[in-house]
């Protein structure tokens, strides 16, 4: 239940490069209903929803907010009865057949996540990450978070190691505490239609290796970052061209690509087994403080 001034109703939908976008709308009578049938969460379908008094702003307003902990199937539903009184809800969506509960056995629903703040959207959403930082994430250690330097806007597939330490170098003047190369340190990785899946090193831009530019950002103190994506694959890769077999795929049906990209079926041992190795040498052998899993 929220209050009945709780008049207007905020989600969210969006797409690649242009994620949480919001929308609003006015509820004076009936529901406000979204629904997502993709089988996960995504930026179309964000599984939140929020109500609050009209013109609810970051820091005006009364709003309450609902998460719904589950990537899968759901519906949020916002609803003014004929009486006045207002609730959100929210639940898993399960397709016809999809759970089926013996006598005696428990079907856990979803956690859901609400929070009430009488001074707008900031208050509701730092009492989420609150919540979040005491109760779900632990970080190894209690320390406030690295104040970060990615590559990707500076270089995108463009890897000169004597440029990156050159930025490396301006990036520990202004205080950065942790440099991470982003996409493009692996072989065959120009752009983003290819060579994804290939985990191994471009020697052609790194002949030296990855090591010089680890060893150069230590000495100034900053931890070192690396950029994987180790579940999709690019069908212009040389991973794909030896195994195919290996994506996640139904018979029959053509292979969607969404990005130039496929997923690869870690149920597959020898694919879960190649990636545990790729992995394994890239952290094993190379002093990585931080992994950015795209």
């Amino acid at each position: 239940p929220v209050a009945e001034r709780a008049q207007e109703v905020m989600a969210f939908h969006g797409r690649w490069i242009r994620e949480f976008q919001p929308h609003r709308v006015m509820l004076e009578h009936d529901s406000f209903v979204i629904e997502n049938r993709r089988g996960k969460t995504s930026h179309e379908h964000f599984p939140a929803l929020i109500s609050g008094t009209p013109s609810f702003s970051e820091m005006h307003g009364n709003v309450w907010g609902i998460h719904l902990g589950w990537s899968g199937n759901h519906r949020l539903r916002a609803e003014a009865k004929t009486d006045g009184r207002r609730y959100m809800q929210a639940e898993a969506l399960y397709l016809p057949g999809e759970m089926a509960i013996e006598e005696g056995e428990t079907l856990w629903t979803p956690r859901l996540y609400a929070s009430h703040s009488p001074h707008g959207l900031n208050g509701m959403s730092q009492q989420f990450h609150r919540y979040l930082r005491d109760n779900i994430i632990r970080f190894p250690e209690d320390k406030p978070r690295p104040v970060h330097l990615n590559t990707w806007e500076g270089i995108y597939f463009n890897h000169d190691p004597d440029y990156i330490m050159r930025m490396a170098d301006e990036a520990a003047a202004l205080g950065v505490e942790r440099f991470i190369i982003d996409d493009g340190w692996f072989k065959g990785r120009n752009d983003d239609h290819a060579a994804l899946g290939d985990w191994y090193l471009d020697e052609k831009k790194y002949p030296n290796g990855l090591k010089p530019v680890i060893d150069h950002v230590k000495q100034l103190s900053m931890e070192f970052g690396i950029r994987v994506e180790p579940e999709m694959i690019n069908p212009d890769s040389d991973l794909y061209r030896a195994h195919p077999d290996w994506v996640l795929a139904l018979p029959g049906y053509a292979q969607a690509t969404g990005q130039h990209q496929l997923v690869l079926n870690l149920n597959i041992p020898q694919a879960f087994e190649y990636l545990v190795e790729r992995m394994s040498w890239l952290l094993g052998e190379h002093a990585v403080d931080y992994v950015k899993w795209d």
